[in-house]
Order: C-alpha cells, then structure tokens, then sequence
C-alpha cells in the first residue's frame, strides 16, 4: 500500500478511537495501534509504523490533535483538540452523515477508498477555509 493509502487509513483510525472517548485523553502504542508485529532484534520499526508515528505529527502539526510525546513506541496522552472535534461532526454536502458518521460506517464495513474520500474530504474542507 502506498503511504498516502496508509495515511488515510491510520487518520480515520485515529479520529475514529478518540472520538469515542473524548475528552479523555488515550494512549497509543505505534505498532500495536495498526496491529503490526515489531522484531524486537530489528533497529528500525517497520515501514508501515514509521508512516503512523508521522501521521500523528502531521495531525498534531495541523492542529486536530494534541498529544505528549513518550518514547519510540508510542505517543501519550492523545487527545482530539477542538478543532478536530469540530470538524469531525461536520455533515458536508458531499455526504449523507458527518464526517466521523462516515469514517465509522467505513471502517466498519471495510472500505478503504471510501475511507480515503471522506479523509481527503475533511482535508479538502480544512484548507478551503485557511
């Protein structure tokens, strides 16, 4: 899968767990997250958790999460701010729900391209308004 493909997936999974809890915040293991298995002897993490760990950069950087950053196996404290929050109950015309009534409703039945139109919608959106 290309990374872009991996990006949609791990920010749908991403917005799907901590909308289910929030406010609070989660802890997330990078490799356990995406049910990847880590060769403990290996130095470097697979391709496949670097590209999440990046992601969660990226979501952090644009400002739809926030979270304390704890060692290399994963991220601390994570959190959706309210800009992510805001978005994600968002209903665009585009679809019949919001966008996380979408994201859910796609992971759940297993449609990656579905996933990756909703995210790219919700990025569409976001930098329509900047």
């Amino acid at each position: 899968m290309k990374n872009i493909e991996l990006f949609n997936l791990y920010v749908a999974k991403i917005f799907d767990y901590l909308y289910d809890d929030f406010p609070i915040a989660k802890d997330i293991d990078i490799c356990e997250f995406i049910g990847v298995e880590v060769d403990p002897f290996e130095l470097q993490l697979p391709k496949e958790c670097e590209i999440f760990e990046h992601t969660m950069y990226f979501l952090k950087e644009e400002g739809f999460i926030d979270y304390k950053r704890g060692d290399t196996n994963g991220f601390f404290q994570v959190r959706l701010t309210l800009k992510g929050l805001s978005i994600l109950k968002k209903k665009p015309k585009a679809l019949k729900a919001s966008f996380i009534e979408s994201i859910k409703h796609w992971i759940g039945v297993g449609n990656e391209e579905l996933i990756k139109k909703t995210i790219d919608l919700i990025f569409e959106g976001v930098s329509s308004v900047s």
